[in-house]
């Protein structure tokens, strides 16, 4: 038994090592229960409405009176800070539990890996990649919601293939396929309720599903979508109700119009205007009446969407750079000067190549060491491997089409990635590595598969192994 699962635990206990080391790293001095434990994550306003629900009973970010609800956050993530708090009275139990919710997402990556491209080395080396990928070690110790919403994502998508493979073998109405896409529905409800960019997916998936039906021409499934919209929606419904009752409109967030006004459009102007983006962010809110960030409700975020629509067709040519600068970045944001500045690791020895090579070998060992945990050399080795991933993760999707290789399968992985990429499209100059994290499992899939194929033709060129078909 130990022998099957060995490749797994050991990328389970690599994965959970890591996590704990930066853990220990990042918090080792802190006490989780004052400030100085917040001064040292990122929250994203989390921990202030957990904070609020528990001691005014009132979802907001606000920190100081007035306290005023909150309709950008969504209240999976918040309620889990809160019970922390509640039952243990400290952050600890959070972070454990998130630990190890980051080092079980390497082998649900592998999981899926595997049964999207059922090739051991493929899945084993996506599982490896996602183990040490430091964005996905750095996340799982900060009070943010990726940890969670990629756990309920994975699963989503986990049962969303096995709905899709019974649907090929035509096992269209046995009571497990029904179970199968309401656990789905289910899983992608609660992983909106933690992050809402999830949100608009079945608005993707549910046409391309049709669409894939009738090219085959095969049953639509017309029961099962429909339980499937149904039980997503009710899994929202709390929410809805409780917005409509807050702020008189029945939407899941704000959060929409809140990058829209506050990253998209003076993203648009600071490239207009040849400005920096949080300078460009400022005359922004001062230009529409704000003297600090906005707050963006329900019950005024079309007047704040219209704002920022505005903008975008005064200058479309600044927004389709936006756009194109935001795509590349998505893919190509590696998370390294954030992961070793948390760490306190980021140091420059101020010193010419001439120079170190001129040091006795003492300290030119330690100058290089300084080096090696230089923002110039290891930014630069994580930004070349996310441009060589995703060179790979194109070439790959092209040689699928020209080959005819594209299963239904491989389409969803893709229709999953280009779904994240063009929804970060609205934050404009935000856009980060984390924008990327819960899709890495399908970047990292494809583009392994491109690099095994090239070794595969460089065996058979120069050591005249037999090439394999693929």
């Amino acid at each position: 038994m130990v022998k099957k699962y060995r490749i797994a635990i050991i990328i389970f206990v690599v994965s959970l090592v890591l996590r704990l080391v930066f853990a220990f790293l990042l918090y080792g001095s802190v006490n989780f229960n004052t400030d100085n434990f917040l001064n040292s994550t990122h929250s994203d306003g989390y921990y202030e409405i957990a904070y609020n629900l528990i001691h005014h009973k009132i979802f907001s970010m606000d920190s100081a009176p007035p306290i005023i609800s909150d309709s950008v956050r969504t209240p999976g993530y918040p309620l889990i800070i809160a019970a922390s708090f509640y039952i243990f009275d400290s952050l600890w139990p959070l972070l454990i539990i998130q630990i190890i919710i980051g080092s079980i997402l390497p082998l649900l990556g592998r999981v899926i890996s595997w049964e999207i491209m059922p090739n051991n080395k493929i899945a084993n080396l996506v599982g490896w990649l996602l183990a040490v990928e430091p964005v996905g070690i750095m996340l799982s110790t900060w009070m943010i919601s990726e940890t969670f919403f990629t756990l309920f994502f994975f699963w989503f998508v986990l049962f969303i293939i096995k709905f899709i493979k019974a649907a090929q073998a035509e096992n269209t109405l046995t009571l497990n396929n029904y179970q199968t896409i309401g656990w789905a529905a289910l899983l992608l409800g609660i992983a909106t309720l933690i992050r809402p960019t999830a949100l608009y997916l079945p608005v993707i998936l549910i046409p391309a599903w049709y669409g894939y039906r009738f090219f085959l021409k095969n049953q639509y499934m017309h029961k099962q979508i429909i339980i499937f919209l149904v039980i997503f929606t009710l899994t929202l419904s709390p929410w809805f109700y409780r917005n409509y009752k807050t702020f008189d409109v029945v939407s899941i967030t704000s959060s929409k119009e809140d990058v829209m006004f506050t990253a998209l459009a003076p993203s648009v102007l600071a490239i207009k205007n040849h400005q920096g983006y949080s300078e460009s962010q400022i005359d922004f809110f001062k230009s529409k009446g704000f003297e600090r960030y906005p707050m963006v409700n329900l019950d005024k975020a079309a007047w704040f969407q219209r704002q920022a629509i505005e903008v975008l067709k005064d200058n479309p040519k600044e927004f389709i750079m936006i756009a194109g600068i935001s795509l590349l970045t998505f893919f190509t944001h590696d998370g390294m000067l954030t992961f070793l500045s948390f760490l306190g690791l980021i140091k420059s020895s101020g010193l010419t190549v001439g120079q170190v090579l001129a040091q006795p070998l003492p300290e030119m060992f330690d100058t290089l060491k300084e080096l090696f945990f230089s923002p110039a050399l290891s930014i630069m080795f994580m930004r070349g491997m996310w441009f060589l991933a995703t060179l790979l993760f194109l070439m790959n999707i092209v040689r699928a089409f020209i080959k005819r290789r594209f299963t239904v399968l491989s389409a969803l992985a893709l229709i999953l990635v280009a779904y994240f990429a063009l929804t970060t499209i609205s934050n404009g100059f935000g856009v980060n590595a984390r924008f990327r994290f819960s899709v890495n499992v399908f970047i990292f899939m494809f583009a392994v598969e491109f690099l095994f194929v090239i070794i595969d033709y460089f065996k058979f060129k120069f050591l005249k192994t037999p090439l394999k078909v693929s």
